[in-house]
């Protein structure tokens, strides 16, 4: 580390992250591209998020991503869903059912929270009954497929706007070159106006 003069005395320089336990900018930068809503969850001991559309517009929310459509394998416990998009230790999540049953193990009034890995990919997730089992990989056991078709949503109110700004209350948005920042929430759902949009974020 530089040397610096502290009050008349020669030292050390205290960094931020050293001297408030924040993550390492270096550890934290990452961008997101596209259309599809997806949820930036927060890592342990984040205070701080701050974003950047780095290109074309974003609609931005406070909670989980809006509701796709699973299915489950009871072989390998894992719920596909196309593209998710989802962070592991994002949630709560709650599933719902319409015309039939859901997997069991599954139940429509537990709060679930996201396991995601390598193995996994983009289209497939895994669900743990709390934050600290998806982090550790504890998973819900899923004994058969259930039938009819399955839900898995966040917050049932916060779907994203289709068109125009007008309709999106409760959504902030960024423009091209805008910024903006708040103290860290659990997760946040990001959605850029089109396939071309790219939006810089990091937590601190």
């Amino acid at each position: 580390m530089a040397n610096t003069d502290n009050g008349g005395k020669r030292g050390q320089r205290i960094l931020p992250e050293e001297s408030l336990g924040l993550m390492p900018l270096s550890e934290a930068i990452k961008s997101v591209v596209g259309a599809t809503a997806t949820v930036l969850a927060k890592p342990a001991g984040a205070k701080q998020l701050f974003m950047f559309a780095d290109k074309n517009g974003w609609r931005v929310r406070l909670g989980a991503f809006k509701s796709q459509t699973f299915t489950a394998n009871a072989t390998t416990d894992q719920l596909a869903i196309t593209a998710h998009g989802i962070e592991s230790g994002a949630g709560p999540f709650y599933v719902s059912n319409s015309g039939g049953a859901l997997p069991a193990g599954l139940s429509a009034s537990t709060p679930y929270y996201a396991v995601v890995n390598d193995t996994l990919g983009v289209n497939a997730i895994q669900l743990a009954t709390s934050k600290a089992n998806a982090l550790a990989g504890t998973v819900v056991n899923i004994t058969d497929t259930g039938s009819g078709t399955h839900t898995i949503f966040g917050m049932p109110a916060a779907e994203f706007p289709s068109s125009s700004e007008a309709d999106g209350q409760g959504a902030i948005y960024l423009g091209q070159g805008d910024s903006w920042g708040m103290t860290a929430p659990e997760n946040v759902t990001v959605k850029g106006y089109d396939s071309a949009s790219v939006l810089t974020y990091f937590w601190i």
